[in-house]
């Protein structure tokens, strides 16, 4: 399937505010939980994603702060990136793919350098065009952009894949 979209930009929000609607941008709009941009109606751009998720990576000091205070393991319930979030932006891009009237993606997060930078490289990748991202983007919601369920098995105790099962099998909380 030949993909429309030619343009891929991650941008902070103020700037994303600061854009003109337009019937052919898709735009992703992440925010802390809680709370949504100030954007348009969606009837003005071509379509719009509004998803909330705070900017946090899943790394061990995390994971084993969070099984040292005995939290639960529902981290999409407190905020974090997770299955079901990214799932919403997979779909959406895949809404995007199939509408002949979008060329281009706008992916704003408050400062516009990490979430966003993680959906628009994901997403650049997809559909093959450039997204100026470099080294700075939040690794964990791109992992799970690719692999939508990679913490899953592990959170319920299920076969471990990955660098987080190394920590899996040291933390019994999460078994």
């Amino acid at each position: 399937m030949t993909h429309r979209i030619r343009r891929i930009v991650h941008l902070s929000e103020a700037a994303c505010l600061a854009e003109s609607p337009r019937a052919s941008a898709a735009v992703i709009s992440i925010t802390e939980p809680g709370r949504t941009a100030k954007l348009p109606s969606p009837d003005h751009w071509g379509a719009l994603l509004r998803v909330q998720f705070m900017d946090a990576e899943f790394d061990a000091s995390m994971l084993e702060r969070s099984a040292a205070r005995g939290d639960s393991k529902d981290l999409c319930a407190k905020g974090f990136p997770c299955r079901e979030r990214c799932s919403s932006i997979l779909a959406f891009l895949d809404h995007v793919a199939a509408n002949a009237a979008l060329s281009e993606l706008i992916v704003h997060c408050h400062a516009g350098q990490r979430r966003s930078a993680a959906v628009a490289k994901f997403a650049a990748e997809r559909f093959g065009v450039p997204s100026g991202v470099g080294e700075v983007y939040n690794r964990t919601v791109y992992a799970l952009l690719h692999e939508p369920d990679r913490f899953d098995q592990v959170l319920r105790g299920g076969p471990n894949t990955g660098w987080i099962a190394r920590l899996a099998g040291r933390m019994s909380v999460f078994k």
